[in-house]
């Protein structure tokens, strides 16, 4: 079906046939769908919880990495850096010398980095708040660097802002700076930056929400602002994805470097198997998103939510079936309520202090321990 086509069928009942049963009805939470094409964007959805703010701010969490690569793109096109440059020339000291670890390596996923350092627990209300650029530094200078062969694709954190320090020391600028200056401006995206203490309090920064609907804090990343760290309104998302698509010397962006799964990946854009689709997603305690891009007909479709959604990428892959190749989802996904509030409520019990956990947790033992006695002996 052509693209055309395809955006004639594209309306708000297709994209709302896409949402999970009773999110369009969700009224602490709110879901934005945009699309466009490389020249314009077109149109956008909202369902959900009343936006009081104009142009609302949604934490990116790891769609930071598609502007990333963006960044680092336009650096090796000004001559800044190689993308075969060994990690150690930039990073002397904090790289083993004898590593072959490329920049290509940390744009693609394959430098055999982990996921995350060892010391940043996923259960934190807030992981990478005290994680500085010294914490990093030491950490990889303990690193066992891999100095030959190849690693396989092990996708991770932890590279990409290894990333942002070879950035910063070839740009001789911090990571927000060198953004503004390559990507931000050349684009007309005004609203995206680096999350801070400041802007956290900024009023149209949306309230975020877990997967069970409980209020999230907003995150602050420091080392980890290149890897996930962004916040921004959807309009400047999508004038980003028609930004690059419509640019040349972005094509490498979306060029395969090693396989994954039954796709590959280029720098940081995940390529669909059999298709001229590029996608990422990304995810923080209280907001996810979604952006895709369909090469050969120039089209973008774009989903943000301020709440922790992990089926919002198979609601991606259904906006992508419907605006790009004109398919109607067959059924709508799953809400997995009962996994985050497990989840919630445990980061609602790392919130508070540590000298109060132990006889919290005492006191909701012996209240369950009490009910299940009144379950098996007090009613009989």
């Amino acid at each position: 079906m052509s693209s055309e086509m395809a955006r004639r069928l594209w309306g708000r009942e297709l994209a709302e046939a896409c949402l999970p049963k009773g999110r369009a009805g969700d009224r602490r939470s709110t879901i934005v769908v945009l699309s466009g094409t490389a020249n314009e964007a077109g149109q956008t959805w909202q369902w959900g919880a009343t936006i009081s703010a104009e142009r609302p701010l949604f934490e990116l969490g790891s769609l930071t990495k598609v502007f990333t690569a963006a960044l680092l793109l336009r650096m090796v096109n000004e001559g800044c850096l190689g993308l075969e440059d060994r990690l150690s020339q930039h990073l002397p000291g904090v790289v083993a010398a004898n590593s072959n670890v490329s920049v290509l390596d940390l744009a693609s996923h394959c430098s055999g980095l982990p996921r995350l350092p060892p010391d940043v627990s996923s259960l934190s209300t807030n992981p990478y708040a005290e994680y500085t650029a010294e914490r990093l530094e030491h950490y990889l200078a303990g690193h066992p660097w891999r100095s030959n062969g190849q690693s396989a694709l092990l996708y991770s954190n932890l590279g990409y802002s290894v990333l942002g320090m070879v950035l910063e020391r070839a740009g001789r600028e911090s990571f927000a700076s060198l953004l503004e200056r390559y990507v931000l401006r050349r684009y007309g995206l005004t609203t995206i930056s680096v999350a801070t203490a400041d802007n956290a309090a900024d009023p149209r920064l949306m309230p975020g929400h877990g997967q069970s609907g409980f209020r999230t804090r907003p995150w602050l990343w420091l080392a980890f602002a290149s890897c996930g760290g962004l916040l921004g309104t959807s309009e400047d998302v999508g004038r980003f994805a028609s930004g690059v698509m419509a640019d040349p010397s972005m094509t490498r962006l979306f060029e395969p470097v090693a396989a994954a799964g039954a796709g590959h990946v280029g720098l940081a854009w995940l390529l669909q198997g059999g298709r001229s689709v590029a996608w990422h997603n990304g995810a923080t305690a209280g907001f996810s998103g979604y952006l895709s891009l369909e090469l050969r007909s120039q089209c973008w479709v774009l989903a943000l939510t301020n709440r922790l959604s992990p089926e919002l990428t198979t609601v991606g892959r259904h906006l992508e079936n419907a605006y790009f190749f004109g398919k109607h989802p067959d059924k709508q996904p799953r809400r997995k309520a009962l996994g985050g509030l497990a989840r919630d409520s445990l980061m609602a019990f790392m919130r508070i202090p540590w000298w109060l956990r132990i006889p919290f947790a005492g006191a909701v033992a012996w209240v369950l321990s009490w009910f299940v006695g009144w379950i098996r002996h007090g009613r009989s």
